[in-house]
C-alpha cells in the first residue's frame, strides 16, 4: 500500500512547479487541481499575480515602443529588451517552482507579490 503522505507530497511538489509554467494559466489550473492544498494555491495565486505584473508591465511600454516607432523606426530595436523582461520575469517564476519542487524552500515567496499571495491563501 503506497504511503498516502509521501503521495500528497509528490503532488504538492508537482503542481507548485507546474503552477509557473504557463503564467496565470497554470496557476489557475493549480488552484483549482489544489484541494485543501494550501502551499499549492499560495504558488497558484503567486504565479497568478507574477504573471499580472509582467503584463502591466510589459504591455504599455509595447504599446509606447510600438507608438514611437512609427516617427523613429529605430526604436522598435527595444522591442527584444520587453521580451527579454518577461523571460526575466518566467524565469524567476520557474526558480521559485524550482526550489517547492526539489524542497530547497517549499514556500519560497518573492518580494512583495508573496506576500500578497500569502495573505490571500489565509
Amino acid at each position: 500500500m503506497p504511503d498516502v503522505k509521501k503521495a500528497g507530497d509528490e503532488h504538492t511538489k508537482l503542481y507548485s512547479l507546474l503552477a509557473y509554467v504557463l503564467g496565470w494559466l497554470s496557476g489557475v489550473v493549480a488552484i483549482i487541481l489544489a484541494g485543501n492544498d494550501k502551499t499549492v494555491k499560495f504558488h497558484g495565486i503567486q504565479s497568478i499575480i507574477l504573471s499580472v505584473v509582467s503584463m502591466v508591465l510589459m504591455l504599455p511600454a509595447s504599446i509606447v515602443i510600438g507608438a514611437i516607432s512609427i516617427a523613429v523606426p529605430l526604436a522598435a530595436l527595444c522591442l527584444p529588451f520587453i521580451w527579454i523582461v518577461g523571460l526575466v520575469f518566467w524565469v524567476a517564476g520557474m526558480y521559485v517552482g524550482y526550489n517547492a519542487y526539489s524542497e530547497k524552500n517549499m514556500k519560497m515567496k518573492l518580494p512583495i507579490i508573496g506576500d500578497f499571495a500569502e495573505k490571500l491563501v489565509g
